[in-house]
Formats: structure tokens, C-alpha cells, sequence
């Protein structure tokens, strides 16, 4: 088969492709586990339940593991989650990384199969389940890999930073926690009694993940589970595993206590876009309002409602006296004096914006012109950290757009600008990476916050964001009064007389009504914005802008807020800023196969990859082949041999050298598409400007 010859180049390895799945390895997940938590008692009750769970959607099989594992071996994606960590043990699981107890498992099928029961029951939540002595929860480490250890301590240490909890290193105690090095990244839930494993297999280790398998040993499931989550998200389970939609199953209100928070889709403990996906492109969760869909799946630590239900199981009796909190705080366990604030705000009370980094960031006053913020000069640098907060008069509303979003689109943001303006601030906010929304947004209220982040990760040349925004609606109608003006004139009469003139003088009042003079705003402009960054680099239409903001008078000012001016006037070098790479195959397929970036829609390391065709014909014919070890070191090593005794062909493709990694997507070839795309790569200068001696100019 064509497929059988057929090599694909990936310029950047992203993941290490799995080995199949064997009963060794079934076994060692079993092993790991251990007899402790009855394995194989609880594996028995969860077939009952998976296989309860499929029937509903005509899906008859019975449960297989082994099955399972090797299924999601199968399908290579990273999406930053314990999902994309575990193929090797996503069968032996319950919801991909929770190991269950006899009790829990026996609860679950009980409850699927009568839902009277749901509300008979009380087997989870209960004080039991809880940490009796949160201050001082013991824990130590079964291997001695010092660099994994204090990935494991800074985790600890996140949690403590955000809650009253504190983890003892190998404190005493009948409980506690032992990290070990496992097949991938897992938790039971709630505290099960004596020495309870969390496994931080290879790739677990970021501070996000750890937070994620802790959280579940405190007691608490994913957020998904909550019986509001459809309300907030839909699952496709068409795109899902057959069998293992039983993980896609609401827990019962005596399972999960939501202590009267809100939804997150931005919690530590939300599946990604894709799991249980059958293929890396389909998502399996989407949420109700697209604008969240890459604020699902992060990892990068505790979201505000993560620890606030921490504190509230663990930590209520902390601080004797309550404050007067304001928009979502409460008092901060850590410090009696001070409320902990949603991101984006802080103060004693939660009313000030959160401070930022010292060239942004702050209250910004919004008026009836349109006003623009960037991040600072248009460039983005790691750890940036600006929080801005803009204000309406009361009773108006706020309406912004995202004119543009250049990140590194990633399935869950991890640099992003991220935009709360509704009217609960305590849940995160919706984060763009990718494609931000093109229509015209408004806030819930006469305030909006944006936070603009980026982490240790981020690559240069990536530009970052634009956002305008406007008062909602017209101005309000000046108010005019009318003023009564009596003007008073003179008729005179004239008798003529050869000797004498007598002039009469009659008054006359003539009352008139007119409009006084409307009055006029006089507020004033600030100073200028530095001109930002150009929206490109070269080619001639770049636009580089500056802003600034009225203060006083109604804040109407006479004039524009904001400025532009042309940039980026210089041609674009061939080539610029891109890396290549190249595809072989034989010629007879090669040219009949066009490779592009993956569809429209999909969040994607890099969707910036070119390709050009057709292929380069090699002439590696059976006469002329070279060898094995020539043709590695001519292709630089990417393939592991190559049929000598066909002519092979060789197409290359160019990608932005910025970019972590590329997919190929393969389609039969359009002709006519495809001279249109390469003739836009060829382009010096921006559609509708031409060159002109080293300048693109307007035609």
C-alpha cells in the first residue's frame, strides 16, 4: 500500500511515540496500585459501570482496559493535561487518573443504576473522606530524584501560598501521602486512610498537574462532574472512546459538594478540549460559549474558586473575624487582616485593580470615542504580567473587540490575554490564544478586567494583543434652558415745519424666546501613549498606533483618543524569519498529495506552515541509490531507510521559526489552490502596494 511508503518529516519532535500496550504492563499499573486499595474489586465493579454506561448509547461490548490503553496510544496529542500523560494507563483508571476504593466504585454503580438512590446515599462527601488534621498533613517520597522532588515541593508549596493547608515532609502521623514515580500521573480522592500513593510518573511533573492530583487526594473531582456542568459545557460523545463514556458521567449531589461556587472552566481540575478523544483533532468537550473553549484544561496552578473551595472545606474556622470582602473575596486564611481577591483585583477589600508590571497595566476610564490597549510596545517577553481595569459611568455598559491575538495558539492558553466582564468575577475569565471573536462584545456592567500573561515559555517574535472599547450607546443628551430676552426700541416720528422740528418718541417691547448656549464639556486629554509596535514587519501596510484618555468634564474631549501612522514600509526578504523542511516519498503519490496546515478551527502549536509543490524529483533509482548512511546524513538523519529501487521525490515546506512544532494535514491535490498559495508566499510587499526601490509604496 501507498500508505506503508509513505515517510512524514516532523521538524520539531513534541512527543516520543508510545510502545504497544502488553499485559506487563497492565500488570505493573496493578502493582502499582496495589492489593491495598483492592485493584481488582474495584476493576470488577467499574466493568459493571462502564458497561452500563455504554448501553446507553447502544454500545454492548464489555469494558476492556487493555483495549482502552492501547486505543489512546494511538492518538498522539498534548494538550498539558494528566490526560495526555496517561495513554499507557487511561483504561485502569477512573476518569483518567483517580483511583477509586471499593466504596467510592460500588457507590458509583449504585447510583447509575437507581437514581432514587442519589439522594438515599451519603457515601461521598463525608468528614471521613476529609484530612483530619489539614495544618499538618504528613507526606514523603518513595525514590530519591532530587529535581522531581522539589517539582513535587514547589506544588506543596503553591497550595500553601493560596489555602491554610500545610504538608509536613515525612511528619508523622496514621495518614499521609506518598509520592511515587508511577506509569503516569494519579490520585485516589479524599483522604482513604494509612499511606495513600499519588503517582507523578515522567512528564507529570509541572506545578499544574501536581496541584491537580493533590487537589483529588483533598477530596475533590473534576470539575466536569458537577451536576451544573451542562449548563456550562456539552460533551460530543460521538467523538469519545467506545465504552468509556461512563467517565463523562455527572457525580450525584451526595458525591460532589460544590460549597455554593460557581463553575470554572478555567479550574485545575477541568478535563481539556480532547479527552477521550478518538482522534487528536476533535474535541470531546466544548463549551457553551466558544470564547471559553481555550480557557479549558489549564495547568498552571490553582484558579481563584480552586482554592476558595479549599479554604472553605479546610479552613473556615482560620480567622475568627470576617471582613466586608467585595466582588467575589473572602477573608485570606493566610492573612485575618486582608481579603484574597479574584485575579485581576487587590486591596484590603478587593476593590483596586491588581498591581502589574511597571509599564502597564492600571484603571483606564472608558468614553463615548473609541480608545485601544496593547500589550506594552507590541512584543512579548516571558513573565509579563499586566491587569487592567476599565470603567463606565454607572448604569452604562462597556463594548470591546480583540482586534488582534498573537500568541502561539495552544488548545489551553497558556500566554494569553484573558477577559472577565461579566459580572461575577471569581470565575476565570475567557482566555484567547488562538482566533479572538470577531464580533463586538459588552461587558455585564459598567467594569470589565483584562489580564495579559505570559510564562517562562514564550517565544519572541509573537506579538500579542489589541483591544478597543467604547461606551455603549450615544452620549447623554445635553440639557438646554430657555431664557426670556425683552429688548426695548425706538420709533421715532418726524412732523415737518418751516420753523420748528417736533419728534415724537413711542417705546415699543418686542419679547423673543431662544435657547441659551448649549454648554460644553471641557475635559482634558492626558499625554500620549508611545507609539506601539507595527502590526507587521515589513510589506507596507503596517499601522503603528498611540492613544490616549479624557479626564474631567463628563470626560468629552474635543478630538480623537487615538492616532496612527504607517509603518513597516521596507520589502519583506525572501525568506524571512522561516525554517524549512521536506517531505519524501515516492513520486507517483507525491504528486498527487498536497500537504497543508490542519483545518480551520483547531488549536495548533503552529498554523503557520507553508508548503510548495510538486516535489523535487531525487532520482534515487536502483542504479543510483545511495546508501543507507548517506541518504540519513543528506536528509539530515530524519528517515530510518529508503526504498532503492523506486524514484523518489522530495517536496519542501517552510514554517515560522518561532513555532514549538507543526502538523501536516494531507489532502489529494488542488491545483488551482495551490499556484494561489504560492503566489501570496512569493509576495514582497502587502496586497495593493508595490516595490519601489526597497520600499513598498501604494499602487
Amino acid at each position: 500500500m501507498w500508505a506503508q511508503a509513505f515517510a512524514l518529516f516532523i521538524v520539531h519532535v513534541l512527543y516520543q511515540l508510545p510502545q504497544p500496550v502488553n499485559a506487563a504492563a497492565h500488570r505493573k499499573i496493578h502493582d502499582e496500585i496495589g492489593a491495598a486499595r483492592e485493584y481488582d474489586a474495584v476493576q470488577a465493579l467499574l466493568k459493571q459501570y462502564y458497561k452500563k454506561a455504554a448501553k446507553r448509547f447502544g454500545i454492548a461490548s464489555d469494558y476492556d482496559p487493555n483495549r482502552i490503553n492501547q486505543a489512546a496510544q494511538n492518538v498522539i496529542y498534548d494538550d498539558g493535561t494528566e490526560m495526555s500523560r496517561n495513554r499507557k494507563v487511561l483504561g485502569d483508571l477512573f476518569e483518567n487518573d483517580i483511583v477509586l476504593t471499593v466504596e467510592q466504585a460500588q457507590h458509583l454503580l449504585d447510583t447509575f443504576e437507581d437514581d432514587k438512590k442519589r439522594t438515599k446515599r451519603n457515601a461521598y462527601p463525608n468528614p471521613n473522606g476529609f484530612w483530619k488534621n489539614p495544618t499538618a498533613i504528613p507526606y514523603s517520597f518513595s525514590v530519591g530524584e532530587d529535581n522531581w522532588k522539589e517539582d513535587i515541593r514547589a506544588a506543596l508549596a503553591h497550595i500553601e501560598s493560596e489555602t491554610c493547608l500545610r504538608f509536613v515532609e515525612n511528619g508523622a502521623g496514621a495518614d499521609s501521602i506518598l509520592f511515587i514515580r508511577g506509569s503516569g500521573c494519579y490520585s485516589s480522592v479524599g483522604r482513604v486512610g494509612g499511606q495513600q500513593q499519588v503517582s507523578i510518573g515522567y512528564g507529570c511533573e509541572s506545578l499544574g498537574i501536581v496541584a491537580h492530583e493533590l487537589t483529588h487526594a483533598l477530596g475533590f473531582w473534576h470539575e466536569q462532574s458537577r451536576r451544573d456542568r451542562d449548563y456550562n459545557i456539552w460533551i460530543n460523545f460521538a467523538n469519545i472512546f467506545d465504552g468509556t463514556q461512563g467517565n463523562f458521567e455527572i457525580r450525584d449531589a451526595n458525591t460532589i459538594d460544590n460549597m455554593g461556587q460557581p463553575y470554572d472552566l478555567g479550574s485545575v481540575m477541568h478535563y481539556g478540549s480532547r479527552g477521550f478523544s478518538i482522534r487528536w483533532d476533535l474535541y470531546t468537550i466544548q463549551t457553551r460559549d466558544p470564547k471559553y473553549q481555550n480557557t479549558l484544561g489549564q495547568r498552571t496552578g490553582l484558579a481563584f474558586i480552586d482554592a476558595k473551595q479549599h479554604n472553605i472545606r479546610y479552613c473556615s474556622k482560620a480567622c475568627p473575624v470576617a471582613l466586608n470582602c467585595r466582588n467575589g473575596g473572602y477573608v485570606d486564611p493566610n492573612n485575618c487582616n486582608q481579603c484574597k481577591c479574584p485575579a485581576g483585583l487587590s486591596g484590603t477589600y478587593c476593590m483596586s485593580v491588581q498591581p502589574s508590571d511597571s509599564n502597564c497595566g492600571g484603571d483606564i476610564v472608558a468614553t463615548y470615542n473609541w480608545q485601544e490597549i496593547s500589550n506594552p510596545n507590541q512584543e512579548m517577553y516571558a513573565n509579563q504580567n499586566c491587569n487592567w481595569r476599565i470603567r463606565a459611568p454607572a448604569g452604562t455598559q462597556i463594548l470591546y473587540q480583540i482586534t488582534n491575538s498573537d500568541f502561539g495558539c495552544q488548545d489551553s492558553c497558556v500566554n494569553y490575554i484573558e477577559v472577565k466582564s461579566t459580572k461575577d468575577y471569581a470565575p476565570t475569565g475567557f482566555r484567547v490564544c488562538c482566533t479572538p471573536p470577531t464580533t463586538l462584545l459588552a461587558s455585564d456592567t459598567n467594569e470589565m478586567l483584562l489580564l495579559y500573561h505570559t510564562d517562562p515559555s514564550v517565544r519572541p517574535g509573537y506579538k500579542g494583543f489589541r483591544l478597543r472599547f467604547i461606551i455603549d450607546g450615544e452620549p447623554p443628551a445635553t440639557t438646554t434652558t430657555s431664557t426670556t430676552t425683552t429688548t426695548t426700541t425706538t420709533t421715532t416720528t418726524t412732523t415737518p415745519s418751516t420753523t420748528t422740528t417736533t419728534t415724537t418718541t413711542t417705546p415699543e417691547e418686542i419679547t423673543t424666546n431662544e435657547p441659551s448656549p448649549t454648554p460644553v464639556a471641557t475635559g482634558q486629554w492626558g499625554t500620549w501613549t508611545a507609539w506601539g509596535g507595527c502590526s507587521i514587519s515589513c510589506g507596507g501596510c503596517g499601522i503603528s498606533r498611540r492613544v490616549r484618555t479624557c479626564y474631567g468634564g463628563n470626560l468629552w474631549c474635543k478630538g480623537n483618543p487615538d492616532e496612527s501612522k504607517p509603518c513597516g514600509k521596507t520589502v519583506c526578504p525572501d525568506n524571512s524569519r522561516r525554517c524549512y523542511g521536506q517531505i519524501v516519498a515516492p513520486c507517483n503519490l507525491l504528486s498527487r498529495i498536497h500537504f497543508d496546515r490542519a483545518a480551520n478551527g483547531q488549536a495548533l502549536l503552529d498554523p503557520r506552515a507553508i508548503f510548495s509543490q510538486p516535489g523535487l524529483d531525487l532520482n534515487f533509482d536502483k542504479e543510483q541509490s545511495p546508501s543507507v548512511s548517506e541518504f540519513l546524513n543528506l536528509r539530515r538523519r530524519t528517515f530510518s531507510r529508503v526504498r532503492r529501487r523506486r524514484s523518489t521525490c522530495m517536496s519542501k515546506f517552510s514554517y515560522d521559526c518561532r513555532s514549538q512544532g507543526i502538523t501536516l494535514k494531507i489532502t489529494w491535490v488542488d491545483q488551482t489552490a495551490l499556484q494561489a498559495n504560492d503566489q501570496e508566499l512569493s509576495q514582497p510587499c502587502c496586497v495593493g502596494f508595490k516595490e519601489n526601490n526597497g520600499i513598498c509604496v501604494a499602487e
